[in-house]
């Protein structure tokens, strides 16, 4: 359990380099994989990585939705793209949702997704229905 929080505090902390926090995810993940049995045991596990996967989404450099959906369409036609944290955080959602089963996540991806679709930041509301899929 403790391992499992030092990684939740390393990979939402966004004063660490993006490798750091992407390694910290991807060892949450593997845990979720590997013994989904064992995460679904843990404390609120779900309940604290999914948080951090929608908080990665949402680390984009963009200052308006016209500049995502630019940003959308130049990140689809690169074959080669830098991996970036939206991209990572949107791969552990469905990694997640693999893993731990729509039991597990519905409950605590609805209630986040619910808060974006009302949320005054608009970078929440078009990530709201990419989290849902």
């Amino acid at each position: 359990q403790s391992c499992v929080n030092a990684m939740i505090t390393i990979a939402s902390n966004a004063d660490l380099e993006d490798s750091v926090r992407h390694l910290a995810l991807e060892f949450l993940l593997t845990v979720a994989e590997s013994a989904p049995t064992l995460a679904r045991k843990l404390p609120d596990f779900c309940g604290m990585a999914v948080p951090v996967a929608l908080q990665m989404m949402l680390e984009i450099e963009c200052d308006s939705a016209e500049e995502l959906n630019a940003w959308e369409e130049e990140n689809d036609d690169e074959e080669e793209t830098e991996i970036n944290n939206y991209d990572v955080g949107e791969e552990a959602l469905d990694r997640l949702a693999i893993a731990m089963g729509g039991k597990t996540m519905m409950p605590v991806l609805s209630a986040k997704i619910q808060e974006w679709f009302g949320a005054a930041d608009w970078k929440m509301r078009p990530a709201a229905p990419i989290a849902i899929l």
